[in-house]
């Protein structure tokens, strides 16, 4: 496994960058879709509908390579439900390739968001996880084995919504 979950080369992949500095990636998540757009030119270099359901939070992890956090929500006539676990979904732009490299540990730990949360993936390979609609912040190294669990809940029991947290590296 590579030390970065997501950061896997393919034999002979192009090593050329689709995107450049100024170039905006735009979750669309109602429609679970992602876009590479060139604001200088007004073009989109492209664009993909799922495999995420709906999708949102895109990071790019390096020249070639995106993850975005599917929270894997469908609604088929009887109101919408999260089908398993959420999880996020690496997309390589060399390979055409998509890999969801902390499934396991998204299954065990039931993250089950409907919407919001987010994810940051750890320079040691690991993931910090929110579960934002239940308080939740999660941290695992790169084998899935949670470091540090906390919930956001007041002393008289209430839990309240993270919004958005951030890790900070040295």
């Amino acid at each position: 496994m590579p030390s970065r979950p997501c950061a896997a080369r393919a034999r002979g992949a192009r090593r050329r960058a689709l995107w450049r500095q100024g170039d905006l990636f735009v979750s669309i998540r109602h429609n679970s879709t992602v876009m590479l757009r060139r604001p200088s030119t007004n073009r989109v270099l492209w664009l993909r509908e799922g495999p995420w359901s709906p999708r949102h939070d895109v990071d790019i992890v390096d020249d070639h390579t995106i993850a975005a956090s599917n929270n894997n929500v469908f609604d088929k006539g009887s109101g919408a439900r999260v089908s398993g676990s959420n999880n996020i979904i690496c997309y390589d732009f060399a390979t055409d390739q998509t890999r969801a490299p902390f499934s396991a540990l998204f299954e065990t730990e039931e993250i089950k968001t409907m919407s919001e949360g987010l994810f940051a993936l750890l320079p040691d390979g690991g993931v910090m996880v929110e579960k934002e609609n239940f308080g939740r912040l999660l941290i695992a190294d790169r084998d899935d084995n949670v470091k540090s669990r906390f919930i956001h809940r007041a002393e008289n029991g209430e839990v309240y919504r993270p919004g958005w947290s951030r890790v900070i590296t040295p």
